[in-house]
């Protein structure tokens, strides 16, 4: 949605003070939310969380924003935005609390050596797809 929000299609005029306003909103609700929100933004690596409390922030530094945005990226971009967030919630739920038990599965045996493969992979696509590999590599 940042990206989205930023661009300008050719041909459209949109006032420069939604563009900067909206960017400058977000980077300091980043900033004041301190670099455990904002290195991994910077890296291209999107958590809920952060994300989560980086927009709660820049919604209540500017309570339009949200409203700003919408005119000039659509209202499919913002359904678009707020399906990308709901699975980001998913994959983060289940990265923390079911891959935990899955991994315990895996490793007691119990599973044949397909399974437990499968059973791995399915634990690290829940975890990078909730960018929660980031503290893999601090």
């Amino acid at each position: 949605m940042f990206q989205k929000s930023m661009s300008v299609p050719i041909g459209q005029n949109p006032n420069p003070k939604l563009i900067f306003g909206t960017l400058s909103n977000s980077f300091s609700a980043m900033e004041k939310l301190g670099d455990d929100i904002i290195r991994p933004f910077l890296q291209d690596v999107i958590m809920f969380f952060p994300l989560l409390k980086t927009l709660t922030l820049a919604a209540k530094q500017d309570l339009l924003t949200p409203l700003k945005i919408v005119p000039h990226v659509g209202v499919l971009a913002m359904g678009d935005f707020v399906y990308h967030m709901i699975a980001l919630a998913l994959y983060t739920f289940l990265a923390n609390y079911i891959s935990p038990v899955l991994i315990i599965i895996a490793d007691s045996g119990i599973l044949d050596k397909k399974s437990t493969y499968q059973a791995r992979r399915l634990v690290e696509s829940w975890k990078f797809g909730s960018g929660l590999d980031y503290y893999d590599h601090e």
